[in-house]
């Protein structure tokens, strides 16, 4: 047994089997002889298809693909066959199977990060939507807080100016800060609506 003969596919990565493929191409273009030319083609044909399989195997097909075309590339220039007969008719559909694949892997993907950005906006939408809530809420306490300080400080009969010992003229002055925050809280919970 040759150390050529030795290697077995089966053992090999998929990008070994893929290299050694286009190692045998090689040799062939320098060899003379056309029997081992021959030998040399079909056996780079035989791994490029092995690695294709390994490749299609993990999901590779971009790889698997390049080296079905390979095989087929191979092939054609083994036995110079025609590119309309049905040997290659195998390894073009091969490649068809191998691009419907990779297209269906690719919509699924696709399909799955839509799903996550819809998903993502929604979150969204019902988190600014919380938020609206809190922010009207919010305005009509701070609207209602106001007005009852307002009332409470702006008449000095009602606290009879008990509250932190204020004068008349603070009173009103507080009264009156608070009546301003009243209205602004009102206007921004209206203005929301």
């Amino acid at each position: 047994m040759t150390r050529e003969d030795s290697y077995d596919p089966k053992n090999k990565s998929p990008m070994e089997n893929l290299e050694k493929a286009k190692q045998l191409m090689e040799q062939s273009v320098h060899s003379k002889d056309v029997a081992v030319r021959t030998s040399y083609l079909m056996r780079a044909d035989h791994y490029s298809a092995y690695a294709g399989k390994q490749f299609e195997n993990e999901n590779n097909y971009a790889m698997a693909r390049k080296s079905v075309k390979l095989a087929k590339q191979a092939l054609i220039a083994a036995f110079g066959i025609d590119k309309k007969s049905d040997e290659l008719r195998v390894y073009d559909q091969w490649i068809s199977e191998i691009e419907d694949r990779r297209k269906a892997k690719t919509n699924v993907y696709l399909d799955k990060r839509l799903k996550r950005k819809q998903r993502d906006e929604e979150h969204r939408d019902g988190e600014s939507h919380l938020v609206e809530i809190a922010g009207e809420r919010t305005a009509a306490v701070v609207a209602m807080v106001g007005l009852m300080g307002a009332v409470l400080f702006m008449n000095s009969g009602v606290t009879g100016n008990a509250v932190a010992l204020l004068n008349a003229s603070s009173s009103s002055i507080i009264g009156m800060a608070c009546l301003i925050i009243a209205l602004i809280g009102a206007f921004f919970y209206f203005r929301k609506k």
